[in-house]
């Protein structure tokens, strides 16, 4: 619970210093949480333009984070995860999920319930933020919805070895005078 107030006062922190310096427009999209899982993934496969990656919170080394994902939730019913992507051009996108059971009387698996979801994505440039709201989703339970999660880890690590590997090479080409 701790980890989730301080992840939550960070990001809220971030956009609060951040919006005393630029302009901020708030835009309350039409499509639900489940379009911005895709427009995440759409940004996780285009490769070339990301400079780096980044989640919240940072699993332990040797851990993934669909798996500090799914204990938290098999614990608490709650999840929140943020995937925040840097691009070339400078632009930072942090994408933000909240995720919590939908309890029924006589369920004792939180896998087996509803799961309320909500997101929002952060687009900050140069001199402006613009802070989109998506619709709330719902998914048939918590089996369906770490599916989904299982889907862009997948497609997370794959993207993020080729940024690695990208950088990498980057400075393996550098030649410094001597």
């Amino acid at each position: 619970m701790i980890l989730i107030f301080a992840l939550t006062l960070y990001v809220l922190e971030n956009i609060l210093i951040f919006w005393v310096f630029t302009a901020m427009k708030i835009v309350f999209e039409e499509g639900s949480v489940r379009e911005l899982i895709d427009h995440l993934e759409n940004d996780l496969l285009n490769i070339r333009d990301l400079k780096a990656l980044a989640r919240l919170p940072e699993p332990s080394r040797g851990r993934r984070y669909r798996d500090v994902l799914y204990s938290t939730f098999i614990r608490l019913g709650y999840v929140t995860a943020s995937v925040i992507l840097e691009f070339k051009d400078g632009l930072v996108k942090s994408y933000v999920f909240i995720g919590r059971v939908i309890p029924f009387p006589g369920q004792d698996n939180y896998l087996e319930m509803p799961v309320y979801t909500e997101g929002y994505l952060v687009e900050k440039s140069k001199n402006s933020i613009i802070y989109r709201y998506y619709n709330p989703f719902v998914f048939k339970n918590g089996k369906a919805l770490f599916k989904r999660i299982k889907e862009l880890g997948d497609k997370f690590r794959l993207s993020d070895l080729e940024v690695y590997l990208e950088r990498i090479s980057e400075y393996l080409e550098y030649d410094e005078p001597l």
